[in-house]
């Protein structure tokens, strides 16, 4: 014998919508009531939680030990869900074909969103472990001058043999000098070139210097990432009106902070080069 398929959908569609109210609506009172017990303590305990502490959950999101730990209560919560459903469409007899696809159905609506949330949380957490380092940053290029030449060795001076002036006929016409950035094509120095990071990293500016107004100050900044290979690009839009930042320790010096709004910091850099 058959079971009609609304009874058995409607009690699955209830524990969609709050887990145990299926449960309820079908006679089982008191394993809905526990189970509704368990939905809404769960739900306070989350809300709790976001409003005591907002600003420890959103610094800790990034961890590792914490992307673990919601991948695992996601799916702890996507289990005990799909058990409410289940739980709720089964009666006595044998289901119909519309009644299992209405199950099929539920069970797919269900899970969709701890799936999309698992997704996500997967990948923000690949693309944080990407970007950025663990390492302090440093320069790796010279920022002197125009062009990036090889480095000159250093080595300590000898004593050159005295060399005789050469008799007036005999002197050879002076060289011409060469051209002028004639070795300028070459942008990297070395003949190979040195890939091994695989992010590059562009800081954009954006100021507003301009006639009759004092001094430059960039009021957009954008940090933007591209990775060798794969073309994935990720950019950040930095706030002009940061405050206190840290700038880079230098050797044999303390770290030091800039007070001022960071869109000044491009000027105030300037100043001191």
């Amino acid at each position: 014998m058959t079971e009609r398929t609304p009874g058995r959908a409607l009690a699955g569609l209830l524990s969609l919508l709050l887990p145990g109210a299926g449960q309820v609506y079908a006679g089982a009172r008191r394993r809905g009531l526990v189970l509704v017990a368990v939905t809404v303590g769960l739900g306070a305990a989350a809300s709790l939680l976001l409003v005591t502490r907002p600003l420890g959950l959103a610094a800790s999101a990034g961890g590792r030990r914490v992307i673990a730990a919601l991948l695992l209560a996601d799916v702890a919560l996507l289990a005990f869900r799909l058990f409410a459903i289940v739980d709720a469409w089964r009666r006595p007899g044998r289901p119909s074909r519309p009644a299992s696809l209405a199950l099929f159905a539920l069970a797919t609506v269900a899970a969709l969103p701890h799936v999309a949330a698992g997704y996500v949380a997967v990948r923000g957490y690949g693309v944080l472990e990407s970007v950025f380092a663990d390492e302090e940053p440093r320069d790796v290029l010279p920022a002197r001058g125009l062009f990036l030449v090889p480095p000159v060795p250093v080595s300590s001076p000898r004593p050159r043999p005295a060399v005789r002036p050469a008799p007036p006929a005999a002197r050879r016409r002076p060289a011409l000098p060469s051209q002028p950035l004639e070795s300028s094509r070459r942008i990297l120095a070395g003949a190979e070139q040195s890939f091994e990071r695989p992010w590059v990293t562009i800081l954009l500016l954006g100021s507003d210097a301009g006639p009759g107004q004092w001094g430059e100050r960039t009021d957009t900044m954008i940090l933007a990432a591209l990775q060798r290979g794969t073309g994935r690009t990720v950019a950040f839009g930095i706030p002009r009106n940061l405050v206190d930042v840290p700038l880079p320790r230098l050797a044999g010096r303390p770290g030091r902070r800039f007070r001022e709004p960071l869109n000044a910091l491009y000027a105030w850099a300037h100043t001191r080069t």
